[in-house]
């Protein structure tokens, strides 16, 4: 084989390995998008059926703010990456996809949820489910483009320090919640977890 044929085989298998990265991206992707829709969903009245048991409301919304809701986001991606990306091997930078696909869909919600409740004034349930379910699609956008990017070995270790800085925020300000707009249930102006 000569060096012109050995250069067009290199292309033609790299471009393979990128096809194939860029296949399973979409699969883990695609998966987790609507994994993190049914299990977000599914979990919001988690903390109110197991009658406010204070290890629930760690990782379920205790109340109805912003703040709480976002758990919605962050634990169905959490378990969900944290299965799947062992099983995903060719993907790149998986920690920062999965820190990435976190963070996007967690700031997309208050994002929109203040813009669009600055119009109408009140909250409209058909616009909070629309905004839930494009929150994850967005997170799992951004994991996309994290695990089809080049391998960085800095980026891997900030999506490790940006996931848990992200799980320890929720554990503290659950419990020890500041009396903040984020965090005050617009139902009865409460804040954190319930007293028991």
């Amino acid at each position: 084989m000569g060096r012109e044929e050995k250069v067009k085989s290199d292309v033609r298998e790299n471009g393979a390995a990128e096809d194939a990265v860029r296949r399973d991206a979409r699969i883990v992707c695609a998966v987790g998008g609507l994994f993190c829709c049914l299990v977000g969903s599914g979990s919001h009245f988690v903390f109110d059926l197991t009658g406010g048991e204070l290890l629930a409301g760690i990782f379920f919304p205790v109340n109805e703010s912003v703040w709480e809701h976002l758990k919605l986001v962050f634990f169905p991606s959490f378990v969900y990456f944290a299965v799947a990306l062992p099983c995903a091997g060719r993907l790149k930078n998986r920690l920062f996809g999965a820190f990435a696909a976190t963070y996007i869909a967690a700031a997309f919600i208050p994002v929109v949820y203040y813009i669009y409740t600055a119009f109408t004034g009140a909250s409209v349930l058909g616009a909070d489910i629309a905004t839930f379910a494009a929150a994850c699609a967005s997170g799992q956008c951004a994991a996309y483009r994290a695990f089809t990017r080049e391998e960085s070995a800095a980026l891997s270790v900030v999506g490790g320090i940006g996931i848990a800085a992200i799980a320890v925020c929720y554990l503290l300000l659950t419990v020890y919640a500041p009396d903040f707009f984020l965090f005050t249930d617009p139902t009865d102006g409460s804040v954190g977890m319930p007293p028991v």
